[in-house]
């Protein structure tokens, strides 16, 4: 098995900053290895485009800054890209904040899911698959959620546009860093309910 060692980070930064052509190569490619797995992490089921381009954006930011980079480069690097990644998500969650009324009149797949799943607890009988092709219970449906709170309107949709619960849970942090997992999935079951409760008024 091989064993990659730890570069010297600091060493190469300062023969970067001189100039050194072959240093830079080495640290960028070197700063692409050990950013790559935490990109990975937060952007995991992300197309690799979107992957790829904010490693190269957060390289291309990095290559900029570097005059103003002391030490620990590798520490710099990461800073930037969190701040990409958050970037991504921003840019995520304000392609949401679409009017619910520019949908066709069909029921999307991801949403028509989650309303049968919500409803499937509330009995035999109501909303089944064919009621809910009606034009009204769609319109009765859009209603519903625009008048939810924005937590739970971007929940909605989120699941509209097919994103899975992952996602969006990187969404929601965006404008809520401290949000927690447990907090996360307790208002998604209390938007459920509140859907569930205005669509069956």
């Amino acid at each position: 098995m091989i064993i990659h060692s730890e570069p010297d980070w600091n060493d190469l930064l300062l023969r970067s900053k001189q100039g050194n052509l072959e240093a830079q190569d080495e640290l960028l490619s070197s700063l692409a290895v050990t950013l790559r797995p935490m990109l990975q992490c937060r952007l995991r089921g992300r197309p690799k485009e979107d992957l790829e381009d904010a490693l190269q954006d957060t390289l291309l930011t990095f290559s900029q800054k570097i005059d103003k980079i002391d030490s620990d480069p590798h520490r710099y690097a990461a800073v930037i890209l969190r701040n990409k990644i958050g970037d991504y998500y921003r840019r995520q969650k304000s392609a949401l904040k679409i009017s619910i009324d520019t949908e066709p009149e069909s029921m999307a797949p991801g949403l028509r899911r989650e309303i049968e799943e919500v409803m499937s607890r509330h009995g035999p009988g109501v909303f089944i698959q064919p009621k809910l092709e009606k034009e009204e219970q769609i319109k009765k449906i859009k209603a519903a959620i625009k008048s939810l709170s924005q937590f739970c309107k971007t929940f909605f949709l989120g699941i509209l546009e097919d994103y899975d619960r992952d996602h969006l849970f990187e969404l929601l942090c965006v404008s809520e860093p401290s949000l927690s997992r447990g907090t996360y999935r307790k208002r998604i079951f209390d938007c459920r309910q509140k859907l569930k409760t205005l669509i069956t008024e």
